[in-house]
């Protein structure tokens, strides 16, 4: 896969299979489109292309500050790299790239750099200035231009379509296993290991302090999570507290600080990757170092329970 992130310079002579989009999370219901514009490809022997932006319209044109992102786009192109997209396309969306009208998008984007022969959207996809592009549109300009466009259907978990917003929400209450169930992998954030003031190694709980790589990255709701942890090439279990922790302090800050199992080593300055299994319990402020000394216990009981399961 090639990222690109300026199309000039490239040819497409065989033209494209493509799709565009954000693409927060990439969900399951975003990889069963992927899928289907993989199979376009390969079908009609054109290259196989996906549009993304970068950063989030929304944060653009709203000034959404408050937007709070499943995937950063480093994480995105790791998860695109495992499909067998050919290139992907990120845009730099800045204001006045949001002005561009929908049919000029598609005759100076899709047709004329591109060389667009299938066009492949979401049921509820909408682009171009004030979103006034839609579905309806694009069937007729792929009449006018030559590219023919498919409308891929909603993807259900349940009885709920999957998208974006229900996996923020999920999270946000801190349901990582739905949020998991509906995205097909665990969820994940990435940051570096911070000093922090030592209150866990004080109470026989060494914990390690994670600064979060992207500050619009979504943090899960307070409490205690069973997570796995991964540093360099290796993979360890543990227990992440997200929360402010109210026994000792409450600044206002959240921190995430995670407890890895049986690991004894200097991690300060590291880059770590943190997945989130299932949700524990709420945070809980304690009388005494002793009370939490014993939920500690109690949770790492779960967690190894809960960690027989997952093996077994």
């Amino acid at each position: 896969m090639i990222v690109v992130r300026d199309i000039n310079g490239f040819d497409f002579p065989r033209g494209t299979a493509v799709t565009i989009g954000t693409f927060d999370g990439l969900h399951l219901g975003h990889l069963k489109l992927i899928e289907k514009l993989v199979e376009s490809a390969r079908e009609t022997s054109t290259e196989c292309v996906l549009i993304t932006f970068e950063p989030h319209p929304r944060t653009v044109i709203s000034g959404t500050t408050g937007l709070k992102l499943l995937t950063t786009i480093d994480e995105k192109l790791n998860v695109l790299s495992r499909t067998e997209i050919s290139k992907v396309w990120v845009i730099n969306f800045t204001m006045e790239f949001a002005q561009t009208d929908f049919e000029d998008f598609v005759s100076e984007y899709l047709v004329k750099k591109l060389n667009a022969r299938h066009l492949i959207v979401g049921y509820d996809h909408k682009f171009g200035h004030n979103r006034s592009g839609d579905k309806n549109k694009l069937s007729g300009l792929g009449l006018r231009y030559g590219f023919d466009v498919s409308v891929l259907d909603e993807v259900a978990l349940g009885e709920k379509n999957i998208s974006s917003t229900r996996i923020r929400t999920a999270l946000l209450s801190g349901d990582v296993k739905a949020a998991a169930e509906m995205l097909g992998r665990n969820y994940s954030f990435t940051g570096k290991v911070a000093q922090g003031k030592g209150r866990g190694k004080s109470i026989g709980f060494p914990t390690a302090n994670v600064e979060i790589a992207d500050v619009n990255k979504l943090i899960p709701a307070p409490g205690v999570y069973l997570t796995a942890c991964r540093i360099g090439d290796e993979r360890h279990f543990g227990m992440m507290n997200i929360g402010y922790r109210p026994t000792f302090e409450h600044d206002g800050m959240i921190i995430p600080e995670v407890h890895i199992f049986d690991f004894d080593h200097e991690i300060y300055g590291a880059d770590i990757e943190v997945e989130f299994i299932s949700r524990i319990r709420d945070e809980k402020k304690f009388n005494s170092a002793d009370e939490l000394i014993a939920q500690i216990n109690s949770d790492k009981e779960t967690s190894q329970v809960l960690l027989t399961n997952l093996i077994n």
